[in-house]
C-alpha cells in the first residue's frame, strides 16, 4: 500500500481524501429521504416547514465541515474566500437558471454603475489593450473618447497610447486595473502620459467627473424616426422622452424602436418606456412564492407617441 500512495501526487492524494471525507459526512447526517415526508391526505409525499429547516441546517453543517476540513489538511493554504466564491458559485451554477448568477464584488460595483445607476465618475475614454501576441507594445490605447467627457476636452484622439497613469506604466498592469485608476471620486484628477505617433509625448491632467453611461441612439432617416435602446437603465426612460419629443418637432411619420443586441436592465425602466408608447393596460405583472410580492405594472394614460404613428419593433 505505501508503495501504491508514493505515486499519488498529493494534491490528489488530498483531493480524493476530501471527496472522501465529504461522502462520509453526508452519508453520516443526512437521513434518508423517507423520513423527511409526511403524506398528504392524497397519499403523496409532503415536506413539513420543520423538518426543511432542519434538512437546511445539516446541509449548512455539511459544508462548514468541508470547508474547515480543506482548510486544516489540503497539502497548501487555500484562500477562504476562492473556497466560500467557489461554493457560491456552484450553488446557483446548480439551479439551472441561466439568469440566476453569483457576481463578485467587482462585477457587482460594474453592474451598478452601468446598468442601475447609468453613470460613473471617471474621464470618459473607452481603451483596449494590445494581445500579447500582437507584437505591439502593452500599453493602454485609447478606443475613443465620450463626448463632453474630460477626456474628450482635453483634445484625446483614437489611437492615442496611455503610457503612465502617475508614475506607474501601464505596460505591467491588466486593462481592469488601469480603469479602475481612471474611475474613482468625482472631482478627483487623474495624471496621464500620452503618446501620440511614434515620438509625441506629452502629460495631461484630467479631473473625474459624471460620466453617464451612453443608452439611447437617435437618428431621423428621412421622415421616420429611429431610436436604438441600448440598455435599461435609470437613465434611459429620460433620455428616451427627450429623443421622442424631439422627433417631434420634426413631424416624424413612423417610428422604428431598436431593442437589438439590449442587454437588459431595470424593470421599472422598461415600464416607463412603455409608458411613452401604451395608453393604458397591464404592461407585466410579477409573481412570485410569497403573495405580498406580487405587482402588477399597468402603463400610463399619456403617451408621447402618437396613437396614429406606425411603431416597427426590431
Amino acid at each position: 500500500m505505501r508503495s501504491i500512495f508514493n505515486k499519488i501526487p498529493n494534491k490528489l492524494y488530498w483531493a480524493v481524501l476530501t471527496l472522501g471525507f465529504s461522502a462520509f459526512i453526508i452519508l453520516t447526517t443526512t437521513p434518508n429521504a423517507a423520513a423527511q415526508q409526511n403524506k398528504a391526505s392524497n397519499g403523496t409525499e409532503v415536506a413539513v416547514p420543520q423538518q426543511m429547516d432542519a434538512e437546511n441546517q445539516r446541509y449548512k453543517s455539511i459544508l462548514q465541515n468541508v470547508f474547515e476540513f480543506v482548510q486544516k489538511h489540503y497539502v497548501e493554504n487555500v484562500d477562504p474566500r476562492v473556497l466560500y466564491e467557489g461554493a457560491m458559485k456552484g450553488m446557483l451554477n446548480s439551479m439551472g437558471d441561466p439568469y440566476t448568477v453569483f457576481l463578485q464584488e467587482k462585477d457587482m460595483s460594474e453592474l451598478n454603475q452601468n446598468v442601475i445607476q447609468g453613470n460613473y465618475g471617471g474621464v470618459g475614454l473607452y481603451i483596449s489593450k494590445p494581445a500579447e501576441d500582437s507584437g505591439r507594445p502593452m500599453f493602454v490605447e485609447i478606443a475613443s473618447p465620450i463626448e463632453d467627457s474630460p477626456g474628450w476636452k482635453a483634445g484625446l484622439q483614437p489611437g492615442d497610447l496611455i503610457v503612465n497613469i502617475g508614475n506607474e506604466s501601464t505596460l505591467d498592469i491588466s486593462l481592469d486595473e488601469v480603469v479602475s485608476r481612471l474611475k474613482g471620486q468625482v472631482g478627483e484628477k487623474v495624471s496621464l502620459l500620452i503618446r501620440r505617433g511614434e515620438k509625441l509625448e506629452f502629460p495631461v491632467t484630467l479631473t473625474r467627473s459624471i460620466i453617464e453611461v451612453p443608452t439611447v441612439k437617435q437618428a431621423m432617416i428621412g421622415d421616420i424616426a429611429y431610436v436604438r435602446l441600448i440598455s435599461f437603465s435609470n437613465m434611459t426612460a429620460a433620455r428616451a422622452q427627450e429623443a421622442l419629443e424631439s422627433f417631434g418637432k420634426g413631424k416624424y411619420k413612423a417610428l422604428i424602436l431598436d431593442l437589438r443586441n439590449n442587454y437588459g436592465g431595470l424593470l421599472t425602466s422598461a415600464v416607463n418606456i412603455c409608458n411613452l408608447f401604451l395608453d393604458g393596460g397591464t404592461v407585466v405583472s410579477v409573481k412570485s412564492r410569497i403573495p405580498g410580492q406580487n405587482t402588477v405594472y399597468n402603463a400610463g394614460k399619456a403617451p408621447i407617441v402618437p396613437q396614429n404613428i406606425p411603431v416597427v419593433v426590431l
